[in-house]
């Protein structure tokens, strides 16, 4: 369990994380990439054009190395404080399910560990475009 600061209600809120042994790097990118494929959906489909513009900032990922999760991470957490108001009860939900993901990635993920995390990644992606043709 951990304690994760919510930014926007001042408060901590308690997340229960998953322990090192049961922590899988390729389901909790793929995580992401979902939830940020929703929030994508969701913001053109409601034509939400100001946090749409923060996401297309930071997304799609091209890796997932520490560097590019913080730059999410970062990049949506300013469109939290900034612009609340144009996120709605469902995509703050997702805002904050994605900052859990990334943060459990940052805790599980090594400076070693980052260049088997990206291929990974690659052949997640490579295997999606796979069945896609």
């Amino acid at each position: 369990m951990i304690a994760l600061y919510d930014h926007d209600t001042h408060d901590f809120v308690l997340r229960v994380m998953m322990s090192a042994d049961l922590f899988n790097h390729r389901t909790a990118s793929e995580q992401i990439e979902g939830i940020c494929l929703r929030l994508f959906d969701t913001w053109c489909e409601t034509r939400n054009l100001t946090p749409l513009a923060f996401l297309m900032h930071c997304w799609p990922l091209i890796t997932v190395e520490t560097s590019s999760l913080k730059h999410l991470s970062n990049t949506l957490g300013e469109l939290r404080r900034s612009h609340g108001a144009a996120v709605g009860v469902y995509e703050a939900g997702l805002l904050l399910e994605l900052e859990e993901r990334i943060e459990e990635m940052r805790l599980h993920a090594t400076g070693a560990s980052d260049e088997r995390i990206d291929r990974m990644w690659v052949n997640s992606k490579v295997e999606q475009l796979c069945r896609l043709n």
